[in-house]
Parts: structure tokens; C-alpha cells; sequence
């Protein structure tokens, strides 16, 4: 299964246009929610790590701010002190983080279904919605990558969704 599934990942990433239009459009989308579920685990860990990190930071960060301002009017420094309230770091978030991203996975798929079926763009049904979406998870690995990979994995993920649909829609691009 991991042979395969990297196999997957490096023609879906890397070479999509032929990838998603030989995607064969039956009802078994088992295989790509399969693939999105384990690459949206996998990279939800890292990112919600990253958030983590990063909370810590900037909540480290906005305290010593708060304390180098200490001769600004009282407003500004209650305004810093709210801000630092609501920056809250949780270990939480590196178990959310993926369930988030699993659950938006599928509400997406539907949202882009209803678009396709407004435009006249549902040409296959959504299991093909849904596998071509799937496959289209592969750069949120990239969420690895401390501070682009999430930029990258966002751009790259919807580049490829929008190449999935044409491919398995059998519809253009635009």
C-alpha cells in the first residue's frame, strides 16, 4: 500500500495533467478518500504542530512587546493584553488540526459538486468529484515545511483540484 501510494503522490504532484485525465470515474472513490484521509492525518500533524510553535512565539513575542511599552497610555497596553489572552497555544492542536482538515475536506467537496452542478460542469457524479479531490491532496505534505509549505501545499492543492475536475468532468479548464 505505501509503494503505491507514493507512487500515487509523485504522478498526482508532479505529472497531473496526464494523472487526473486517465482517472477512471466509477462509483469506488475508496482508494482516493483513502489517500486524502492519510495525506490530510499526515499533514494536519505538521501543521498543527507549526501552529503551535508558532502561537508560543508570537505570545512570547507580544509579552515582551507589552513589557519594552510599559510607558504607553493605559488603553494600548489593556489592548496588548487582550491580544495575549486570546493567543492561547494548545498541544490540542496538533490532534484538531487534521480532523479540521478532514472534515473541511469533505464539506469542499461538496461546495465544488454544487459549483459544478450550477455551471453544468457535473459530467460524472460526485464519487468523481470526491476522487478527483482526493488525489488533489498530495502537496498538503509539504505542510512538513516549516513556514511555506503551507503557502505552497494551499496553491499547489488548488491548482490540482481544478486540473482533477477537468480531467475526470471531461470539462476545460476554466
Amino acid at each position: 500500500w505505501l509503494n503505491a501510494a507514493v507512487a500515487t503522490w509523485k504522478k498526482s504532484v508532479f505529472d497531473p495533467g496526464p494523472f487526473f485525465n486517465r482517472l477512471v470515474t466509477g462509483p469506488d472513490t475508496g482508494g482516493a478518500l483513502g489517500y486524502a484521509v492519510a495525506i490530510l492525518a499526515i499533514g494536519g500533524v505538521f501543521a498543527g504542530t507549526m501552529n503551535l510553535l508558532q502561537g508560543v512565539l508570537q505570545r512570547n513575542q507580544l509579552a515582551e512587546f507589552q513589557q519594552q511599552l510599559a510607558n504607553l497610555p493605559a488603553e494600548w497596553r489593556e489592548g496588548f493584553q487582550w491580544i495575549i489572552h486570546f493567543i492561547r497555544p494548545s498541544p490540542l492542536a496538533i490532534l484538531w488540526t487534521p480532523v479540521v482538515s478532514i472534515i473541511a475536506f469533505f464539506v469542499n467537496a461538496l461546495l465544488l459538486h454544487l459549483a459544478l452542478m450550477i455551471v453544468g460542469g457535473n459530467k460524472s457524479g460526485f464519487p468523481a468529484t470526491l476522487r478527483a479531490l482526493g488525489f488533489a491532496q498530495g502537496p498538503q505534505i509539504f505542510n512538513v515545511i516549516p513556514l511555506c509549505g503551507g503557502m505552497a501545499a494551499g496553491i499547489w492543492t488548488l491548482v490540482l483540484s481544478v486540473m482533477g475536475l477537468a480531467g475526470v468532468h471531461r470539462i476545460g479548464i476554466g
